[in-house]
């Protein structure tokens, strides 16, 4: 019976060793495979971040660019529109000119006509001598070059 006893003893330890063996297999399997998993994750972690980066340095620039533009675009808009507002002014300034000019010649037309008109009337008349005549003829050219 002993030696039964030890034969069982021994084929439950020959057991009971397959059984942890293929135990700790397994484990070492799974933790190899977890530390692979890991290292794919971390090598993605690192691509990512990198991304990342490299994104955030894009944006940083396109912002830079952006602020640069907004100061073009308001700076050139101040630009025109000072150079609008001139030119509205010198038109402006010109209209004026040219309307007061305008009455200026309604003016001297009104005057001119209204010496010539007397002009005539002296002429029609036998009477008026030729000094009176000549004297009218300066007021005239007086009125209209002054």
């Amino acid at each position: 019976m002993a030696a039964e006893e030890v034969s069982q003893t021994v084929d439950h330890y020959k057991t009971e060793i397959e059984r942890l063996t293929k135990e700790l297999t397994e484990t070492t399997h799974e933790k190899i495979q977890a530390a692979e998993y890991g290292l794919v994750v971390l090598e993605e972690k690192l691509t990512l971040k990198q991304q990342y980066d490299e994104l955030e340095a894009e944006y940083d620039s396109l912002k830079q660019e952006l602020e640069q533009l907004k100061e073009y675009s308001v700076d050139t808009l101040d630009k025109g529109m000072i150079r609008v507002s001139g030119r509205m002014e010198q038109a402006r300034m010109r209209f004026h000119h040219t309307t007061q000019n305008s009455a200026q010649f309604k003016t001297y037309e009104l005057l001119i006509s209204g010496i010539l008109h007397l002009i005539f009337l002296d002429c029609s008349v036998p009477q008026v001598t030729n000094f009176r005549k000549q004297n009218r003829i300066q007021q005239a050219a007086a009125v209209f070059w002054t």
